[in-house]
């Protein structure tokens, strides 16, 4: 299976599978009864709320995990590239107070390189 960030089309993990699962065949989202209603409890009465993989074999509910982590980074690496109202999406999804002040200071640096002194001390003292 290969892991793919919406936000950047860029590939974010490979899992191999166990070859006894079977080939991969379908990857499903949400799942709908034959009454076209969304499915949110399974037969167990476990709340759905991962994705399903059928393969040739059986199906496999994955969960994923920490999807979030590199939101930020993400955010960061297109204000970089010139989206400068992506810091502060950057900023709204930094997990701690080490990665708030990384994008703080690249914001900084960049309005310094646009010669905006003021906005950018201001920054760099946030």
């Amino acid at each position: 299976l290969v892991v793919v960030s919406k936000l950047t089309g860029l590939v974010v993990e490979e899992i191999s599978l166990d070859p006894h699962f079977g080939h991969p065949m379908h990857l499903l989202g949400e799942i709908y009864n034959i009454d076209n209603h969304k499915v949110k409890k399974d037969s167990f009465g476990q709340d759905v709320s991962g994705l399903w993989l059928s393969t040739d074999k059986l199906i496999i509910e994955i969960f994923p995990k920490n999807e979030d982590r590199y939101v930020w980074k993400d955010h960061l690496d297109r204000a970089l590239g010139g989206d400068d109202q992506a810091f502060d999406v950057a900023l709204s999804h930094c997990p701690s107070a080490l990665e708030e002040a990384h994008v703080r200071c690249e914001r900084a640096n960049r309005l310094f390189m646009n010669e905006k002194y003021i906005e950018a001390g201001n920054e760099y003292a946030f």
